[in-house]
């Protein structure tokens, strides 16, 4: 994942054949994700209790939102892409660097 580090390098060289789309799945928090959150930082967690922090890359048109997690240090461990059902997505942080980030349904 070297050659991936942002989000425009990893849309640019077509992902893994992706294909995203602003409006897709059934879930409104990956159409609020796709809407506001596209090149930010995020903290996603599922019904399962797991967490993911990344960067979101998109949301595919079958409902997955795809993120781009960091290197880490410690213990090393590589940047990674990670793909999470948006069906399966129980909440997400975002920091909202000005209060036009929200959504106008807030």
């Amino acid at each position: 994942m070297d050659e991936y580090n942002n989000r425009n390098d990893y849309v640019r060289e077509g992902g893994v054949g992706l294909e995203c789309s602003k409006n897709n799945g059934e879930s409104c928090i990956c159409r609020i994700l796709q809407k506001f959150a596209v090149g930010k930082e995020v903290m996603v967690r599922t019904n399962s209790g797991d967490a993911f922090e990344g960067e979101v890359v998109c949301v595919t048109k079958d409902g997955c939102l795809v993120l781009l997690e960091p290197e880490v240090m410690t213990p090393y461990i590589e940047k990674r892409v990670v793909f999470v059902r948006c069906d399966a997505i129980e909440s997400v942080s975002v920091d909202a660097d000005h209060p036009h980030d929200l959504p106008d349904s807030c």
